[in-house]
């Protein structure tokens, strides 16, 4: 992704979540239609950018480890 949608993301996910310590990162295999996303520099998932019909989405997917519910 182009670092202006990267900005855009991180600033709208900033201000959805209430929580300034969410970080969008450029993949480092430079993927151009993802990137990371990181909260307190730890990695939580990616975002995807779809793009159909020229109307671009973005998805965040996020894993959980059974683990971190205990």
């Amino acid at each position: 992704m182009k670092r202006e949608e990267i900005n855009k993301l991180q600033i709208y996910l900033r201000d959805t979540f209430k929580n300034n310590n969410i970080s969008i990162i450029p993949r480092a295999d430079k993927t151009e239609d993802s990137a990371e996303f990181h909260i307190n520099s730890e990695f939580y998932g990616i975002v995807f950018k779809d793009i159909e019909e020229n109307e671009v989405t973005y998805h965040l997917e996020m894993s959980i480890i059974e683990e971190d519910l205990n």
